[in-house]
């Protein structure tokens, strides 16, 4: 870190004093002999360079003064009304820096006045270039005019750097306007000019094709810019501002094109950054993007990073306080926690009402309202939001994936299948727009280095041709002996250059015929990949949907046992119908589960599974005020076919717990365990504290349903099954589960 700093100012020492050797050599013109004209060029030059310095210190500003004044006096002599101008101009930016407005405008209005008067191009450029500055910092509209005004005005006079500054100024507008094409084609035009003329400071321009390749899902450009906008950053060390957005952007390219480990140390540096300038907007901003991404290892460290920003950096603006909203929200999804969702959702729509005149807030909680929705399947507040969110115009390709996105799973959830079909094909075509575009530009630069590549060989040539006759034109002169040899020796070189020009010419050929087949077989691998994708995106849409249907089945089973049982009088009809319920509905969580996820539709959380179970038998028999619920089981992946049967054992027990182990309203507890005993062995227990078996009870004689189920099923898992009473009863089973030899095994 040491020695990182010590580089830091190495750069940033330089920077300055080239600056200062800027300063030296025009104030050695000034106190020279040269021209008057030369002398308030370059006293303009050296005020400039005082008034740009970092700080706007009042030494500075007041040698800025000094050196205007001095042009003036030239200029008396001189009388020429475009350097009047000019200096009118920094007069201008000089009292607009220290913050004295009154006066600067009147230097800006007699600048604009004298441009029209005279027609001077490079007068109107300035005055509108400086113009853009009075504008307020929301009103961007107005300084783009200004500023395309000009551009336009810059391309009809010599200053070529102005021009670069002007471009890349407008670059910076145009990407806050989500105006991406021009933004791309304004910054890549400064890009060409600074390079030309020797500009070293190209920061910003980097910064701006780093964001504007990142929203036009070109990240591997974006990256590539933000780097090096961020090398400069970190070499000058005086735009830390700068530096945290840069990293920001360059942190999510790296996320969106799968290289979360770059993409995350990038965010966190940003991070850092953000809070050392206590941008609160910002540091939520981050903290969202962090815990989406799926960053933290685990729920609680998730909540930990959330609590420790939350506490030191209270959200006060709109953005943030709707985007703390929003981390809440995500966090209970990740979690599952579907009442806690459920409430965070309904503040964030408040929170959405409440700041509905702030149009891109309203839209991200928009946004994230529909993604609960969709998640908590609920088909009509879904619905609603992806209407509301299709209000909104779609600035760029982000926008449009989100929104087709959206739209695909808004269709299949409710069962719109053709629908579904066609936006799914809309959002196919969507990415190969944008991997045509990346493509174009690719073909745009190449053919721009070609251009340039050729016109250095051209210039080249020439150059070679001029030594040539330059050296004949000498033998000419010299001595006419030597005329023999000096023919031998262009006959020779002319040979040996059409050699060199031949063997160039077939490496060309065959270097061209490899690209061409080399690029013919990556298309084919890139069609194979998007038919392989294209199965097994197939596949899994058909297994969720198998899960679906199974899970709706059960759902209607539940429905006509329940309209069964309002039918019924007798007690223990109601009582196997209302068993009966609870079997099917411990085996509808497992498809219900399935269906949720959509990664795999072949495994489950069995802690997670285990966990809503007990808590549906808890709300089923109302009995939160008497029993304690005592939970430890693993979270890990478990073969449906072993989930479903100890999802039925889990049901057998806890109900029989709860309705005869605490009689006449007792108080007490029940524990359920699922452990690893290790070599792939699992102990699943489930015991209480009640009033134990009855005397004399044997297990092996007694006809009960729920006994009998639990025997069978601890057949069908290969395991041992063994029931204890000593101070309450205690269920256990004994089974071996592997997931790589069992994976394959079917539920039903």
């Amino acid at each position: 870190m040491k020695y990182k700093v010590i580089i830091c100012f190495f750069f940033f020492s330089s920077w300055l004093l080239a600056q200062d050797k800027a300063i030296d050599a025009n104030l050695k013109t000034i106190e020279g002999k040269a021209p008057l004209n030369k002398k308030i060029e370059a006293c303009h030059e050296v005020a400039r360079l005082y008034i740009e310095r970092s700080g706007e210190l009042k030494k500075d500003l007041d040698s800025a003064n000094l050196y205007l004044q001095r042009a003036q006096t030239y200029n008396k002599t001189v009388r020429s009304d475009e350097y009047s101008g000019l200096t009118w101009i920094l007069f201008s930016k000089l009292y607009r820096e220290s913050g004295e407005t009154g006066k600067a405008t009147p230097y800006l209005k007699k600048t604009f006045n004298l441009a029209t008067k005279t027609g001077s191009a490079r007068l109107l450029a300035e005055y509108w270039f400086e113009q853009c500055y009075y504008y307020p910092s929301d009103q961007i509209t107005p300084k783009i005019a200004a500023l395309e005004k000009s551009v336009a005005a810059f391309e009809n006079c010599k200053p070529v750097l102005q021009h670069g500054r002007a471009l890349s100024l407008l670059s910076e507008f145009y990407l806050s306007d989500d105006s991406l094409a021009k933004a791309l084609d304004a910054a890549t035009k400064s890009l060409d000019i600074y390079t030309k003329v020797g500009e070293q400071d190209l920061m910003t321009v980097y910064f701006v094709l780093c964001c504007s390749y990142g929203r036009l899902l070109d990240h591997e450009r974006s990256i590539a810019y933000g780097l090096k906008a961020a090398r400069l950053g970190e070499q000058r060390n005086n735009n830390a501002s700068w530096l945290s957005v840069i990293y920001y952007n360059v942190g999510l390219s790296y996320l969106q094109s799968n290289h979360d480990e770059e993409g995350i140390k990038y965010l966190y540096k940003a991070l850092e950054q953000f809070m050392k300038e206590g941008k609160v907007d910002d540091i939520y901003t981050l903290t969202a993007s962090l815990i989406h991404a799926n960053y933290f290892k685990t729920e609680k460290e998730a909540t930990d990073f959330y609590n420790s920003v939350h506490g030191k950096y209270a959200p006060a603006s709109p953005l943030s306080i709707i985007t703390n909203q929003k981390i809440l929200l995500d966090i209970d999804m990740l979690m599952n926690r579907k009442s806690n969702a459920r409430r965070n959702c309904a503040l964030l729509q408040q929170l959405a009402e409440k700041y509905k005149t702030h149009e891109a807030e309203v839209r991200m909680a928009y946004l994230n309202i529909l993604n609960y929705q969709i998640w908590a399947a609920n088909k009509t507040g879904a619905r609603e939001y992806y209407n509301r969110f299709s209000t909104f115009p779609l600035k760029n390709y982000i926008d449009s994936i989100s929104f087709y996105s959206f739209g695909y799973r808004l269709a299949e959830m409710e069962s719109r299948f053709g629908d579904a079909i066609r936006i799914h094909q809309q959002y196919d075509n969507l990415l190969d727009k944008v991997e045509k575009a990346s493509k174009g530009r690719v073909i745009s630069e190449m053919m721009v280095l070609y251009d340039i590549e050729q016109k250095d060989h051209a210039l080249a040539g020439r150059k070679a041709s001029i030594k040539l006759l330059e050296q004949q034109k000498m033998l000419q002169l010299g001595q006419l002996r030597q005329k023999n040899i000096a023919n031998a020796i262009v006959i020779v070189f002319t040979v040996l250059s059409a050699l060199f020009v031949c063997i160039v010419y077939l490496g060309y050929k065959a270097k061209k015929a490899a690209g061409l087949k080399l690029t013919q077989k990556n298309t084919e691998i890139k069609i194979k990949n998007r038919q392989l994708k294209r199965l097994v995106n197939e596949r899994q849409w058909l297994l969720q949907e198998i899960h679906r249907r199974v899970k709706n089945n059960l759902q209607i089973i539940m429905s006509l046992l329940s309209s069964q049982s309002e039918s019924l009088t007798h007690k223990q009809a109601l009582s196997a119908i209302q068993n009966s319920r609870h079997r099917v509905q411990s085996m509808a969580l497992i498809h219900n589960k399935l269906y949720s996820d959509k990664t795999t539709c072949e495994t489950i959380n069995i802690g997670a599974y285990i966990r809503e179970l007990v808590e549906y038998l808890e709300n089923s028999f109302t009995v939160q005020n008497r029993l304690t619920f005592i939970l430890d089981a693993e979270d890990l992946e478990m073969d449906v076919s072993f989930a479903v049967p100890v999802g039925l054992i889990v049901n057998e027990a806890v109900t029989n717990a709860i309705k005869y182990a605490f009689p006449g309203g007792r108080k007490g507890q029940i524990s359920i365990s699922l452990k690893n005993r290790g070599d792939h062995t699992f102990i699943l227990r489930i015991a209480d504290d009640g009033i134990g078996l009855p005397a004399g009870f044997d297990i092996t004689k007694s006809q009960s349903l729920g006994l009998r189920l639990i025997r069978g099923l601890s057949k069908d898992l290969e395991g041992s099954f063994t029931m204890v009473a000593n101070g309450g009863t205690a269920v256990q089973i004994e089974f071996t589960y592997n997931f790589e030899l069992k994976r394959n095994k079917s539920v039903i």
